[in-house]
């Protein structure tokens, strides 16, 4: 699996989580927040996609770190190729993809944007080729 992942150019440009520690560019909030509403069995809420760096989005990934990838030491921060971005994207790829429907935020108080859109789509084709990429070196 992590051989795969670097095989594939970064999704993320820049860190994204605790303020001071990470970038936290638009864009890679969106997609943060994205992948964490597609593994929301896990999670069991909804983050509002928005770009928005937020305390509830730092706790998520906090505890996404510690108790899912059992960081002795959570530091609330995804980096574009580390440890819990690998995490998350391993524990989306098995949930099916989601429509271009946007989250809570989106679907109740306004349409998606086109930008929203082209984020869950990038976000998606990552997905579909690291899922192809799984496959290929499981039949080698």
């Amino acid at each position: 699996m992590d051989n795969s992942l670097r095989r594939l150019s970064p999704l993320l440009k820049s860190a994204v989580g605790t303020p001071g520690k990470a970038g936290n560019f638009q864009r890679d909030v969106i997609i943060v927040q994205y992948l964490f509403n597609l593994i929301k069995p896990i999670i069991q809420y909804d983050i509002p996609e928005d770009g928005i760096i937020s305390p509830t989005l730092i706790r998520t990934i906090s505890q996404f770190q510690s108790i899912h990838l059992r960081f002795q030491h959570p530091d609330g921060v995804i980096e574009p190729e580390g440890k819990t971005f690998r995490g998350l994207v391993a524990a989306a790829m098995k949930y099916p993809l989601a429509s271009q429907q946007s989250s809570f935020t989106s679907s109740f108080f306004r349409q998606p944007s086109a930008n929203e859109n082209s984020v869950r789509q990038l976000v998606n084709d990552y997905l579909r080729k690291e899922r192809y990429n799984v496959a290929d070196e499981t039949l080698e």
